[in-house]
C-alpha cells in the first residue's frame, strides 16, 4: 500500500481507504490524465507522464538506500530530471563506489543495518579532506524536530523526507548542484 500511495502520488494522485470491521476494505485512487497528442501518440490515448524539467548537464548520483522499492522509485525520479544513478544498499557499498568513481551528488538514506548513513557520511567527509567536497542529501523516513540538524551535523548538505516526491527532490538537487 506504502508503494502504491508513492506510485500515484508521482502522478499527481491521491489514494483513500474506506474500511469496515468484518466486512473488508475499499482502495480508491485517482490520478490527473491529459490526452496524449503529437507524432507517436495514438490517435485517443492517453498519457500519465507529464514532462519535467531536466537537470543541467550530465549528473552521476549515488543512491544509497537499503529498501529496494525506495531504491527503484528514487532512481526512477532521478532519471526524470536526467540524473544517472548508481546504487548502493548499505553505507559501506556507498564507500567502496565513492572511492571507485565520481560523483555529482550523494543521496544517502540515514538508517541502515551495517553502517547508517550518518557513518558513511563522516567517513567520506573524512577521506576529502583537500579532495572536491561532494554534495549529500539525507533522504530519511524520520522527518522530526532534530532530525535535520544531526543530518547536517554529520556533514550532509540538506534534507528530504520519505516519501521522496519529484517535486520536492527536483528542487533540491537543483539547489544543491546549482
Amino acid at each position: 500500500l506504502a508503494i502504491s500511495k508513492q506510485l500515484v502520488e508521482m502522478m499527481g494522485g491521491g489514494i483513500e481507504v474506506e474500511s469496515a470491521l468484518g466486512q473488508g476494505s475499499t482502495f480508491r485512487f485517482w490520478v490527473s490524465l491529459a490526452r496524449a497528442q503529437g507524432k507517436g501518440s495514438a490517435s485517443g490515448g492517453w498519457v500519465a507522464e507529464p514532462e519535467y524539467p531536466k537537470i543541467l548537464g550530465a549528473r552521476k548520483v549515488l543512491l544509497v538506500e537499503d529498501n529496494s522499492i525506495n531504491r527503484l522509485v528514487v532512481s526512477r525520479l532521478l532519471s526524470k530530471i536526467g540524473c544517472e544513478t548508481v546504487e548502493a544498499a548499505t553505507g559501506l557499498e556507498a564507500l567502496a563506489a565513492w572511492t571507485r568513481e565520481e560523483f555529482d551528488l550523494v543521496l544517502m538514506d540515514c538508517r541502515m543495518p551495517e553502517m547508517d548513513g550518518y557513518e558513511a557520511t563522516r567517513e567520506i567527509r573524512r577521506r576529502e579532506q583537500g579532495k572536491r567536497r561532494t554534495p549529500i542529501i539525507a533522504v530519511t523516513a524520520n522527518a522530526m524536530a532534530g532530525d535535520r540538524e544531526e543530518c547536517l551535523a554529520a556533514g550532509m548538505d540538506d534534507f528530504i523526507a520519505k516519501p521522496v516526491h519529484l517535486e520536492e527532490l527536483a528542487r533540491i538537487v537543483s539547489r544543491v548542484l546549482g
